[in-house]
């Protein structure tokens, strides 16, 4: 049977959908003229849906005009017997699958056109306040089309913005939006809100920077994390009433629905886009740059920050400090497009911008904040004397500062203060590194905070002042890995793990068996500390960490707040396997090492991570490297204990559940606990307690660690084991087809049971358990790094 329109136009039924969304299907048909169109059908149900979506388009018709060239238009729309059907024009590519392959200008272009669009339906152009709010921007509902030789833009679906004009949704103000294009605030289901300009603003940054770098800032899509109970009891009803609406659901959704923002998302532990994204967009600028134009990577480096201030604002989470208006995104890219075309044409020109760059992860990134200008020039670089100048963020103010230069050459030199920065007048700056090292003097020395960052250094001719800006790390230490996370070399060969069948709580998938490890390979001596974490990831310790595990049932990482678990000092927790091969790829970034892990920033949005073995960069030791380590050739149930100790004795070694622990939480001391003491109620320093024999601390207890294996009961393969290549379910992780990565070591409150070395503990990639934190490996290098401590 075929579609006919309420203008008598016949449309071939449609077969099969090319896509499908929340109120309808699309599919692809030809027309009688051999050309195509795209149709729109509701889904059962859904038929009011698309009547709303017909009167918005017949109201953007009348009365909005000035958007028929950036707007895809209705072009016909009937009925059937599956219900309402609207017709479009068809268009061959979305900005999605049009951006593959694209030049970087082509790219940049193309933005312009689509941040015209959404100028034009704010009509900030003509300063008047927003009247439409599209509510659902992405790449794949933004098409490319071709007149006249040139391409352009088309917003496309404005399904979502039916109920967006004229004040409040008489409803709820729900909005389809995709996770990954929407803030926080837009995915809540709230009554009397009226719809938000700066919706689109944040969708359009997010699009600019997937179109740019490849994907959206992962930082979005954490931000759901910091829902509430009530925020996500909100979000769950309204999935609900959608599904099938009911009076009781509609009743509590209405009183869930009037709570302000503050009492449905955590604001203040929202986070912004990371300096580790803008890091990453720069990164993907350069690759795209390189080979194309000289000095590409200052040229990145300066279209990194034109683009990351404007990004920064229209990505901020809390809507009360986010831009409402995308002019300034527009702005941002049409700089960047028209100094490439002039660096592209062979111009000389002066890279300037009025903002600061935001700096990156203490201790490993200094960003160069060209406020004073570079020169690209082709020809040969002269030193010069010039004036070095270095402004400082994040350092403690308990002790007093100091800041020395080197350049490679010359003496270090000591920089003087003046007015909050440190400036050294009179440098020969030419090619070549410029290393940078300061500290703070506090009661115990120099070593309480010190830290070292060292960059390529090219200075271009009529250069007059080279500006550098660093941040330095929490107080009390500013961790490097060099210094700070010591590194044991275990070389290939022969191990034995599992577990003896006389072990107590033995389980039974810790079968006792011989592996074979082809190739050395260097694991961290401490868990990874908090400090650590937050020089990396800036991203704090628990208390901005207090999301509840996906299930919602298990212990929220606020368990224990009377405990003693935050510090600088202290291993990160809360941790989940997303958040660490993030974690160890944002490492790897900083220190210039190639990523182990790809798709690691998609890995929430439930997306695949591959692990590259070959990869000289950081990332979780597999579960029998783990094992390896942790037994340091012992075959005792706990890291540290020979085989003759007593399992009293692994207080000495390990944090776990103990005497000290049982007096702070006693309700909680109802598991096999060890009879000693280890002196803590809560968390160890990283490097507390004795070593294994062969340097790991805190290999039992303290927190479970992460592993790269998916969770097999059977342990597969006898050289280089691993678990499956793909996840398999196997219950219980907490439901019985969950997906599991496997931890190990156990944590601060688990028992001698959970505690052994063999003990396999499972957890969903997105789940964040409270005592679960990291340690890292990396393949071995042809010779020992400096960090790192060969085998007694």
């Amino acid at each position: 049977m075929s579609l006919i329109s309420h203008r008598g136009v016949w449309y071939p039924r449609p077969l099969a959908p090319l896509s499908q969304g929340g109120d309808g299907r699309v599919f692809k048909v030809e027309t009688r003229d051999g050309g195509f169109v795209a149709i729109k059908l509701s889904r059962p149900g859904r038929e009011d849906a698309l009547e709303r979506e017909l009167a918005a388009h017949e109201r953007l018709r009348e009365e909005r005009p000035d958007l028929t060239p950036h707007v895809a238009p209705l072009v016909d729309f009937g009925e059937c017997e599956d219900g309402l059907f609207l017709v479009f024009p068809w268009y061959e590519h979305t900005l999605a699958s049009w951006s593959r392959g694209r030049t970087l200008s082509e790219r940049l272009n193309m933005l312009i056109s689509l941040c015209d669009g959404v100028c034009r339906m704010q009509r900030t152009r003509e300063g008047v306040s927003s009247d439409l709010v599209h509510r659902d921007i992405k790449p794949s509902n933004v098409f490319v089309i071709e007149e006249g030789g040139e391409q352009r833009a088309v917003l496309g679906d404005f399904g979502a913005s039916k109920a967006s004009r004229g004040g409040p949704d008489p409803t709820f103000n729900t909005g389809r939006f995709t996770e990954g294009f929407a803030p926080v605030d837009q995915a809540l289901p709230r009554a009397n809100v009226s719809a938000d300009p700066s919706w689109d603003v944040f969708a359009l940054a997010a699009t600019v920077f997937a179109v740019l770098e490849g994907a959206p800032p992962s930082s979005i899509t954490s931000n759901y994390g910091q829902l509430t109970l009530e925020g996500r009891e909100l979000r769950r009803l309204a999935k609900a009433y959608d599904e099938q609406p009911r009076l009781d659901t509609w009743e509590r959704l209405s009183t869930l629905s009037g709570l302000p923002f503050v009492a449905l998302v955590d604001r203040d532990a929202l986070a912004p886009l990371s300096a580790v994204e803008l890091t990453s967009l720069e990164t993907a600028l350069r690759r795209q740059l390189e080979g194309t134009v000289p000095h590409a990577a200052e040229l990145a480096r300066w279209m990194g920050q034109e683009l990351g201030e404007a990004l920064r604002t229209a990505l901020h989470p809390d809507p009360g400090h986010r831009d409402a208006d995308a002019r300034g995104l527009r702005s941002a890219c049409e700089r960047c497009a028209a100094m490439l075309e002039r660096v592209q044409a062979g111009e000389e020109v002066l890279l300037t911008h009025g903002g600061r760059r935001h700096a990156g992860p203490a201790a490993f990134v200094v960003a160069v904040a060209l406020g004073a200008g570079l020169v690209l020039l082709s020809q040969a670089l002269l030193p010069l004397e010039r004036e070095v100048v270095v402004s400082v963020e994040g350092a403690p103010t308990w002790g007093e500062m100091e800041v020395w230069i080197q350049l490679e050459g010359q003496e270090a030199r000591r920089m003087e203060e003046v007015d909050g920065a440190y400036v050294l007048a009179g440098v020969a700056l030419g090619a070549g590194d410029l290393e940078l090292r300061g500290g703070i003097r506090g009661a115990e020395g120099w070593d309480r905070c010190t830290w070292k960052v060292t960059q390529p250094l090219t200075v271009p001719f009529g250069f007059t002042v080279h500006r550098t800006h660093t941040r330095v790390g929490m107080a009390p230490r500013c961790p490097t890995v060099e210094q700070d996370y010591r590194l044991v070399r275990v070389p290939a060969g022969q191990y034995r793990v599992g577990s003896p069948p006389d072990e107590p709580f033995r389980d039974d998938d810790e079968a006792l068996r011989d592996v074979q490890l082809s190739r050395p390979y260097e694991v961290g001596a401490f868990e990874v500390s908090q400090a650590l974490w937050r020089a990396v990831m800036n991203d704090g310790p628990l208390e901005e960490r207090r999301w509840l595990n996906l299930k919602g049932d298990q212990k929220p990482c606020d368990s224990y707040l009377r405990l003693h678990l935050a510090g600088p000092d202290l291993p990160m927790l809360c941790v989940d396997w997303c958040d660490a091969v993030e974690f160890a790829n944002a490492l790897s970034a900083i220190e210039r090492l190639e990523p182990a892990y790809v798709g690691a920033k998609n890995c929430r949005l439930g997306m695949d991570v591959a692990w590259n073995p070959d990869a000289d960069g950081w990332r979780l030791p597999t579960e029998v490297e783990w094992e390896v380590a942790a037994r340091a050739g012992s075959p005792a149930a706990f890291a540290g204990l020979s085989s003759g100790e007593a399992w009293e004795e692994v207080c000495a070694y390990a944090n776990v559940n103990d005497e000290t622990f049982a007096v702070s939480t006693p309700a909680a001391f109802q598991v096999e606990s060890a009879a000693c003491s280890d002196r803590f109620d809560g968390l160890a320093p990283v490097d507390a307690l004795e070593p294994n024999l062969w340097g790991l601390h805190h290999a039992t207890g303290n927190v479970s660690e992460w592993t790269w294996d998916w969770f097999s009961p059977t342990p597969r393969g006898r050289t280089d084991p691993h678990g499956p290549e793909q996840c398999e379910p196997f219950g219980p992780c907490k439901a019985e087809d969950d997906c599991c990565r496997v931890l190990r070591g156990g944590g601060f409150d688990d028992g001698l049971d959970i505690a052994r070395v063999a003990h396999r503990f499972r957890g969903m990639p997105g789940q964040r358990i409270l005592l679960s934190g990291v340690r890292l490996a990396r393949n071995a290098p042809a010779t020992p790094s400096n960090a790192s401590t060969d085998l007694p």
